[in-house]
């Protein structure tokens, strides 16, 4: 009787052990998941429409894309899952100590806008855009670093000083959020505008005489605009939960495609208040062009993010930085 009470003690002690260490019993902790307004909001817009908790507590939101550092680096609240532009990921987290990269979100939003109707493709790319003055919406990041990295693959040399224009070169001059405005100018019109989604569509369905001749990544070559990114301890105590919201973003084109009205206005209630969304509306083509369609890190797609990485650092040494081999993780192998 004795033994048999002694091995029910042991089991009884190991079922409790093992309750007890089970990362998702009675955790209280409340999970903090952020994105920029855009595109990666657009990747999160499901979780925040239907509030989705996945069995613990959970709280979204939405920031001005030039904000988005402030959730993962400094002394406030950080963001626990988040989404951000793979060039500031790798200079802010790319040591893989405190963040790991889980998957590319975003695959290149950026067209080409044009006055004139020729499509510009990774044919004719260069011919086209040789001697050619390109306004760039956000010349300093992502957008112009891309472009940069696209005219230097396609051997064309770049000037950012008008009077350093020539039929050999292309002139690049940085703006705003008025591409209109400089393809339409009375005065040394460009000859194109570099925009994202969705101010492409925006512009395109209100100014029919200006028309998306090109997507960068057609040229260039598909490359990973945002990443998605969640803090190494909660990747190695609590895996299920990390592939529940990876899965469930996995959707997302699907979700705001079927949703649009829906999906707007998680992002816009979701922003800070006073705060205007990229977004005025949204519909299939808008969401297309979005590129949002979430992928864990193969070797082509780690190789990929790379080559990206080392382009743009050859543009400016400053705006990315090389990442340890532990910051990316292609989520179906570590378990």
């Amino acid at each position: 009787m004795k033994k048999v009470l002694a091995i029910l003690l042991v089991l009884l002690l190991s079922l409790t052990i093992f309750v007890a260490c089970d990362p998702d019993d009675g955790d209280p902790s409340q999970y903090i998941v952020v994105a920029p307004d855009g595109a990666p909001a657009l990747a999160i817009s499901q979780l925040m429409a239907e509030n989705m908790q996945f069995d613990h507590k959970f709280s979204y939101s939405v920031v001005p894309a030039n904000q988005i550092q402030n959730s993962f680096v400094g002394s406030g609240e950080l963001a626990d899952f988040g989404l951000l532009p793979v060039n500031l990921a790798s200079k802010l987290l790319g040591n893989g100590d405190e963040y790991k990269a889980i998957g590319v979100v975003t695959h290149g939003n950026l067209y080409f806008l044009s006055k004139n109707d020729t499509q510009i493709t990774a044919e004719n790319a260069k011919s086209l855009l040789k001697g050619k003055s390109i306004a760039v919406v956000n010349l300093v990041a992502v957008p112009g670093l891309t472009t940069k990295a696209l005219l230097n693959k396609i051997g064309l040399a770049y000037t950012e000083n008008s009077q350093e224009k020539t039929t050999e070169n292309v002139f690049l001059k940085g703006v705003t959020s008025t591409p209109a405005a400089e393809l339409n100018a009375t005065e040394n019109p460009v000859d194109y505008v570099v925009a994202p989604e969705p101010a492409v569509s925006t512009l395109t369905a209100n100014v029919p005489a200006i028309k998306k001749v090109g997507a960068l990544h057609d040229v260039y070559g598909r490359y990973p605009q945002a990443v998605l990114v969640v803090k190494a301890e909660i990747l190695q105590t609590h895996y299920q939960l990390v592939k529940a919201v990876f899965e469930t973003i996995q959707g997302a084109s699907a979700y705001v495609k079927a949703n649009p009205e829906l999906a707007l206005n998680a992002v816009t209630s979701h922003l800070p208040q006073g705060a205007t969304p990229t977004f005025s509306n949204l519909n299939d083509a808008i969401v297309d062009g979005c590129s949002i369609d979430l992928q864990t890190f193969d070797e082509g797609l780690l190789a990929t993010v790379k080559a990206y990485i080392d382009d743009i650092i050859a543009v400016n040494a400053t705006s990315a930085s090389v990442c340890a081999e532990t910051f990316f993780v292609n989520l179906d192998k570590i378990r």
